[in-house]
C-alpha cells in the first residue's frame, strides 16, 4: 500500500492536485515603498500592535473600538480599514451586532436580516453608492461575494486612482477566483510594481503562483512571507492562519507528510472555519506519518466541531476501511457523509453537495453490496 493517504484528492482543492508542475514567473524580491493607502504616522502601528494584543487576549470589542479610532485618524488607510473590516465579520459571525450597520440599513430602507456577511456585504455596498470614494469601493468590492460586481466596483476605484495598489491587488484576487489567470497575473504584476513588500500582494502572489502549477515555488513563497512578516502587525493574525494552511495544504499535495504534520500540530487558528480545515488537513498528515488512531481521532474531532462538514465524515470511512479494515464501521460513516451532504442540498448549497450526495451514495452502495446481510461480529 503507498504510503500516501487515499484521500487526499478528496481534500485537496480541485486545482491544486490537478494541475502538472510547471516553470512560472520567479518570485519577486521582497521590499518597496508603501504606497498612501499603506503608510502610517508615527504611533500608528503600535495601535496596531495593541489591537493584536487585543485579540489574542479574547477582548475583540477593545480591538474594534482602537482600529476604529486609527481609521477615523488615518481615513485614507486601506490596511487599516481592511482589518477592521475583517474583524467586524468575525465580530457579526460571533452572534454580536453592530449598531451603526443596523442604523444605516433601517435608514437606507435595506433589509436589517440575513447572514453576517450578507449584512456586511449590504453595508459597504449602500458606502460605496453615498461616497464613492476609492476607499469605499475597494471596501465594497472585498466583501462582494459577485466577482464580476467586485471587479465592476475595482474599476471604478481606478477610475479615480490608477496606481491604488489595493484596486490592482483585488482585481488579481477576484479575476483568479473566476479562472482568469493570465489577467489575474497582469493585475498582480501592476501590484507587485507598486510595493514588493505589501503582505497581502505577496500571499496573493504564492497562491497564483500554486494555481499556475508551479507548487514548489508556491511553497518557497509562503515560506519566505511568513519568514518576512513575522510578527508583522499590519497582518491579522486570521491571516497568518490562512497562510500558514496553505502552506501546510502544498505540503501535502508535495507528499512532505512530516513537515505538514509539525506545521499543523504546532499552531491553532482562531476562526472556526480555518479550526476546521486545520483538522482536516492534520487527518492527512497524521496519516501520511503513519499515526492512524490519531488521524481517525481527529476526523471525528473536525466532525464535531463542524458536523455538516462531509470530508471529516469521509475521511473517517476510509480510514476506517483502509487502515482499521472495518467496513461495518466504514459504512456508517459513509452514511453519516451521505446525511451531512444532503442536508447541505437540501439547503440550497449548490453543484458541489449535489456531487457530494452522489459520491457517498455510490460508497456506501458498494459496501452494501459487499457486506450483503452480514451483521457485525460482537
Amino acid at each position: 500500500m503507498s504510503r500516501r493517504g487515499p484521500w487526499l484528492g478528496l481534500l485537496a482543492w480541485p486545482w491544486l492536485l490537478g494541475l502538472a508542475a510547471c516553470a512560472g514567473p520567479e518570485l519577486r524580491g521582497w521590499g518597496g515603498e508603501p504606497g498612501v493607502s499603506d503608510r502610517f504616522e508615527p504611533g500608528q502601528v503600535e495601535v496596531l500592535d495593541l489591537v493584536r494584543d487585543d485579540l489574542e487576549a479574547g477582548d475583540r470589542a477593545r480591538a474594534m473600538e482602537r482600529l476604529a479610532q486609527l481609521q477615523e485618524a488615518a481615513p485614507l488607510n486601506l490596511t487599516v480599514a481592511a482589518l477592521r473590516q475583517d474583524l467586524e465579520l468575525e465580530w457579526l459571525e460571533s452572534g454580536r451586532k453592530i449598531e451603526e450597520l443596523t442604523a444605516d440599513l433601517a435608514a437606507a430602507a435595506r433589509p436589517i436580516e440575513g447572514s453576517p456577511r450578507t449584512l456586511l456585504r449590504r453595508w459597504y455596498a449602500l458606502r460605496a453608492e453615498n461616497g464613492g470614494t476609492v476607499q469605499d469601493l475597494v471596501l465594497a468590492a472585498r466583501i462582494e461575494d459577485d466577482a464580476l460586481a467586485s471587479l465592476r466596483l475595482l474599476d471604478e476605484a481606478l477610475e479615480l486612482e490608477p496606481l491604488e495598489i489595493w484596486a490592482h491587488f483585488g482585481r488579481a484576487h477576484t479575476l483568479a477566483r473566476l479562472d482568469r489567470f493570465v489577467e489575474a497575473r497582469t493585475a498582480l504584476d501592476v501590484a507587485l510594481d507598486l510595493d514588493a513588500g505589501h503582505p497581502r500582494v505577496r500571499a496573493l502572489e504564492a497562491l497564483l503562483t500554486a494555481r499556475e502549477g508551479d507548487r514548489k515555488r508556491a511553497i518557497r513563497g509562503y515560506t519566505q512571507w511568513l519568514k518576512e512578516t513575522g510578527d508583522d502587525p499590519r497582518v491579522s493574525i486570521s491571516e497568518r492562519d490562512r497562510v500558514v494552511l496553505d502552506l501546510a495544504e502544498l505540503e501535502l499535495a508535495e507528499e512532505r507528510y512530516d513537515k505538514a504534520y509539525g506545521r499543523l500540530s504546532a499552531f491553532e487558528p482562531t476562526s472556526p472555519s480555518l479550526a476546521v480545515r486545520r483538522l482536516l488537513f492534520l487527518v492527512v498528515a497524521a496519516d501520511g506519518v503513519g499515526a492512524y488512531e490519531q488521524a481517525l481521532e481527529l476526523a471525528r474531532e473536525a466532525a464535531d466541531l463542524d458536523p455538516s462538514e462531509f470530508r471529516a465524515y469521509v475521511h473517517q470511512a476510509m480510514l476506517l476501511e483502509v487502515r482499521f479494515e472495518d467496513r461495518h464501521a466504514a459504512r456508517d460513516a459513509w452514511r453519516l457523509a451521505a446525511d451531512s451532504a444532503e442536508a447541505a442540498s437540501s439547503a440550497g448549497e449548490g453543484g458541489s453537495a449535489a456531487l457530494q450526495v452522489l459520491k457517498a451514495e455510490v460508497q456506501l452502495a458498494r459496501l452494501e453490496r459487499e457486506l450483503g446481510d452480514e451483521s457485525p461480529e460482537p
